[in-house]
């Protein structure tokens, strides 16, 4: 589906009945209008399952080195993401190795961080801002590739002529939500038919984007250095 900013906007309007079929919102009206949407998405980038798609990126990680950072001016020049879910090493020869992304505490009870290893076991991400840490565990001791599975944040707004374009099911779910963040601007109250669908079209959505939940088994449980069962 593809949509301007303002598109979605007037159909928001209309579902608060602040704005006729054939009116035009004032250009504050407007501007506050595309105030609210980018909150709104902004707010939604914290929310796992509202995320539509999973990036997958890699770069290259120097040997004998315990952290990169990474952002819009980091080692690792890309988008700064909320999360890493996972991903994997590979070395020179074309081998991959998963790793077990882990938490600060988990990571801050690691003794001797800087300890070298032939591909890391682990891996802490802190996303402060406005660059994100990825830190490695055990230290690569050659130079190698890494990879990492992160949520693709919502994109602010450039503009209400900026074209959106929008997986199936979107369209209603920014139309219907941004009306429910939209009306007390204008000191409305919201028709109880638009909360309801509002509320259903984020479940609906949370409902496709929800996946396979991964457990992760110790190398000596599973006969391995490391394995991945995916259980539905």
């Amino acid at each position: 589906t593809v949509a301007t900013a303002l598109d979605l906007l007037k159909r928001s309007m209309r579902l608060i009945r602040v704005l006729g079929a054939d009116e035009e919102p004032a250009t504050s009206e407007a501007d506050d209008g595309l105030a609210v949407l980018n909150s709104m998405l902004d707010g939604w980038a914290t929310e796992r399952m509202m995320v539509y798609q999973t990036r997958q990126e890699n770069f290259s990680w120097p040997a004998a080195t315990t952290s990169r950072t990474i952002g819009a001016t980091g080692n690792f020049v890309t988008t700064r993401p909320v999360e890493i879910e996972g991903g994997f090493t590979r070395d020179s020869a074309n081998n991959d190795y998963p790793y077990r992304v882990i938490g600060r505490d988990a990571y801050d009870s690691l003794l001797l961080k800087s300890s070298p290893a032939f591909t890391p076991e682990y891996l802490f991400y802190d996303p402060g801002f406005s660059l994100g840490t990825i830190y490695l565990f055990g230290v690569p001791s050659g130079a190698l590739t890494l990879f990492i599975n992160s949520r693709l944040q919502f994109t602010q707004v450039a503009s209400l002529a900026t074209t959106i374009s929008l997986p199936p099911g979107y369209k209603r779910l920014i139309e219907y939500n941004l009306a429910v963040e939209f009306a007390p601007e204008f000191n409305v109250q919201v028709q109880p038919e638009v909360s309801r669908i509002a509320t259903e079209t984020k479940r609906a959505i949370k409902g496709v984007n929800q996946k396979q939940m991964i457990s992760q088994l110790d190398a000596g449980v599973a006969g391995s250095r490391r394995a991945s069962i995916i259980t539905g």
